[in-house]
């Protein structure tokens, strides 16, 4: 049994990374789930909260994911996303319905989204109690970052780079879901 699932829930994608990991990929023809005995399933794109749509999506599947592996007599499974999302509304509407969020901003933008969601955090501590923060960050973004002590206060931080070549980790299978929104 492997222990983690990266679900693919949709290929679009606000940004256009030339050295995105999914461009190895051909996403249309990644195997469709049909099993639900993971330990943690991570829910990713393209950007999962493109759209208001996609959000109410993401929560409809979460729910009938843990209704199955109830009805399946299967532990419930811990859910992670994985975004880089402009908007903060869509974030935080998600945000209780997870058990981590990973967060990679690519601009201007979306660093901004980060700062105001982490300050909303710090407001309401009960939005992230017992959640995991990460958040991936490029070098050139890091020092900058690193500085703000809200985030460090909140966000555990890694610095990632571009890789040619993305392997899928030990122990980690990448499906998508039948219809990708």
């Amino acid at each position: 049994m492997n222990k983690r699932l990266r679900l693919l829930v949709t290929s679009k994608c606000h940004n256009d990374c030339p050295l995105c990991c999914n461009k190895q990929f051909d996403l249309e023809t990644l195997p469709i789930v049909n099993r639900w005995d993971y330990d943690e399933i991570i829910l990713t794109g393209g950007e999962p909260l493109s759209s208001n749509k996609n959000v109410r999506n993401l929560i409809k599947l979460i729910r009938s994911i843990k209704v199955i592996q109830k009805i399946q007599g299967l532990p419930v499974s811990k859910f992670y996303l994985y975004t880089s999302t402009h908007h903060i509304e869509m974030l935080l509407k998600i945000l209780k319905y997870l058990d981590g969020v990973t967060y990679t901003p690519h601009n201007n933008e979306e660093k901004l989204t980060l700062l105001n969601f982490t300050n909303i955090l710090e407001q309401e501590p009960n939005l992230y109690e017992g959640k995991s923060l990460r958040l991936n960050l490029f070098p050139e973004d890091y020092q900058e970052i690193m500085q703000i002590e809200v985030i460090r206060k909140f966000w555990n931080l890694k610095k990632i780079k571009w890789l040619k070549e993305c392997p899928v980790p030990d122990g980690e299978v990448f499906e998508r879901i039948y219809d990708m929104y």
